[in-house]
């Protein structure tokens, strides 16, 4: 299967956001006692990121799966995403890459003939690995290799309650290939519209050159022959 990774995004990519607000998550009912930042441009946002674990349902609920996955058209499924992505995410280009990601996710469970669990597994997974890695500014791609690595293993291994296998080892595979080639492959890329980026400008003025005086020219001598 080859995607055509993030197809609404690069039109956007020129357009350039600053307000930080745009970028990050943030947590809803948040207790105002919680120490803020004086510097608004380095406080991170107070999002519960959840640990490894079986992950079916995290991103839509069994029914709302069962019904998402009845839409055949592009834009409905699109709009679907957007629909149970919630106010608590930013909008701009950052919702944009988000909505993509789940779309060729959608698309690659589909193509594979998975059953309803499986499917949820798989969006969850994508899901909570993007939450994870927009959640801070320091998430680095080996953090968030193993972060989706782990939730993977619990649903590949036999050992309730902690794990479930609804997935075989090809399957496996093919889950973490698709994750290499569409979140792995794009993450400077997704880091770039989903982050803030930061940039420091120094405002200096060089002062005018102070003007030579132009000196007086000596009369040169003659030499006398020999």
């Amino acid at each position: 299967m080859t995607e055509k990774n993030f197809d609404s995004v690069l039109p956007h990519v020129s357009k350039y956001e600053t307000h930080i607000g745009h970028y990050l998550l943030q947590r809803e009912n948040r207790n105002p006692d919680e120490e803020q930042s004086d510097l608004f441009a380095y406080r991170e946002p107070c999002v519960d990121v959840k640990p490894p674990a079986v992950s079916l349902w995290d991103f839509l609920e069994k029914r709302e799966l069962e019904t998402f996955l009845r839409l055949k058209k592009k834009a409905r499924i699109r709009k679907f995403i957007v629909s149970k992505i919630g106010g608590a995410h930013p909008k701009g280009i950052g919702r944009t890459v988000f909505v993509e990601l789940m779309y060729n996710v959608t698309k690659f469970c589909k193509n594979s003939n998975f059953n309803l669990e499986q499917t949820g597994a798989v969006l969850s997974q994508f899901y909570l690995t993007h939450l994870f890695f927009t959640s801070k500014l320091d998430v680095s791609a080996e953090k968030i290799y193993v972060y989706f690595k782990d939730l993977a293993m619990h649903h590949s291994l036999p050992f309730a309650p902690n794990s479930i296998k609804i997935f075989s080892l090809k399957e496996m595979k093919d889950v973490m290939g698709l994750f290499c080639r569409l979140y792995l492959r794009n993450l400077p890329l997704i880091r770039f519209l989903c982050l803030p980026n930061f940039a420091f400008y120094l405002s200096y003025e060089l002062e005018p050159e102070p003007k030579k005086e132009k000196g007086k020219k000596g009369k040169k001598g003659k030499k006398g022959k020999k």
